[in-house]
C-alpha cells in the first residue's frame, strides 16, 4: 500500500496528540517532574520526542508515533529514503528507551521497551520484511510517498509484538481517563 506523506497534516496531527500523550505520561510515570519536547531534525533522527525528568536529576527518553486510525499492528520503518538508502528509525542509533504509538481513533496507546523492540526487530527483521511483501499473516509493507523519494517500512501485527517484545503495555480510554 502506497500512501503520500502531506507534511501539513503530519504536523496537525502531532500538534492534536501531543496532550494526549502528556495525559499518557502521567500515568506512566505519575511521579513525573516536567516533561520536555524535543525539538529539532537531529535529536528527531536520533528517537527522541520527550525527555520526561524526574526528582534527582533521573530521566527517561520517548520515541512517539501517533496514528489517526486505530489499527491491530504497529508500523516499523526500515528505510527512511529509498534514493539515497538512508535507514529508517528500525535501522538507525536511537537514543530512546521508551516507543509509544498512540492510535486516535481509538483512544488506545501502545507502549513498548525499545531496547526490547530493537531486539526482536534485529532478530526477526528478514522474516517481517519478507512476510510485509508477501502480504501474509498480517504483515504489510508501506510505502509512503515524499517529494523525490519513498520511505518504506513493515507493519508487524500485534499480536507478533505481545509475544517478541515481552515488556509493553496497553493503555486505554475509559471516558475522560486514561487507563
Amino acid at each position: 500500500m502506497n500512501k503520500t506523506n502531506r507534511y501539513e497534516e503530519s504536523i496537525l496531527v502531532e500538534k492534536e496528540g501531543q496532550p494526549i500523550l502528556r495525559d499518557i505520561y502521567q500515568v506512566f510515570w505519575p511521579d513525573h517532574t516536567w516533561i520536555d519536547d524535543v525539538r529539532g531534525k537531529d535529536p528527531q533522527l536520533y528517537g527522541l520526542d520527550h525527555i520526561v525528568h524526574f526528582k534527582g536529576n533521573n530521566t527517561e527518553t520517548v520515541q512517539a508515533k501517533i496514528r489517526l486510525g486505530n489499527w491491530d499492528d504497529i508500523l516499523l520503518e526500515y528505510i527512511s529514503n529509498d534514493v539515497t538508502n538512508l535507514p529508517g528509525w528500525m535501522e538507525s542509533p536511537m537514543l530512546c528507551n521508551h516507543f509509544f504509538v498512540l492510535m486516535m481513533a481509538g483512544n488506545i496507546c501502545y507502549w513498548f521497551h525499545f531496547p526490547s523492540l530493537r531486539n526482536a526487530w534485529n532478530k526477526y527483521k528478514s522474516e517481517w520484511i519478507k512476510l510485509g511483501e508477501q502480504y501474509k499473516s498480517g504483515f504489510g509493507k508501506r510505502i509512503a510517498k515524499n517529494p523525490g523519494y519513498n520511505t518504506v517500512s513493515v507493519t508487524v501485527p500485534l499480536k507478533i509484538l505481545y509475544k517478541e517484545v515481552p515488556l509493553y503495555r496497553i493503555f486505554r480510554k475509559e471516558g475522560p481517563i486514561w487507563k
